[in-house]
């Protein structure tokens, strides 16, 4: 499927939202919208009790709360997510991915490729609509 002025539109805001992202994790947003009204929104957060980790360490990036879960606490009970995309800077984690679609998403729009073969395998077993577009 192609996509529309309003996906384009949408995926504009989720990457221009993910570089509000502070500190050294990846500067990741989210949108989830139903058609052209955005629901939730979200961006990367760390864990206050781990910054400053040890220079050697780079933990601070798996001590955080995935953009996707951020906007998802957000939407919970605002909309059906069955009715509704997911815009993403990046191609959701295989963990996030699982979250979203066990509630109800069918589908996603990022920047970049399918990050896993298990996402793109469960995506298509399930009538996941994942829609990539280059960066």
């Amino acid at each position: 499927m192609a996509f529309s002025t309003v996906d384009q539109h949408m995926l504009s805001m989720a990457f221009g939202l993910g570089q509000q992202t502070e500190g050294k994790g990846k500067k990741h947003g989210c949108i989830i919208a139903k058609g052209n009204k955005v629901i939730a929104q979200g961006i990367n957060q760390q864990l206050e009790e781990v910054k400053g980790m040890p220079e050697d360490r780079d933990d601070e990036f798996y001590a955080s709360i995935n953009a996707e879960l951020v906007a998802l606490a957000g939407a919970i009970g605002k909309a059906n997510l069955s009715e509704c995309t997911v815009y993403t800077s990046a191609c959701p984690t295989w963990w996030d991915f699982k979250v979203l679609v066990a509630l109800g998403v069918r589908r996603f729009a990022f920047y970049g490729q399918i990050a896993s073969e298990r996402t793109g395998y469960y995506a298509q077993k399930l009538s996941v609509e994942m829609m990539a577009i280059g960066q």
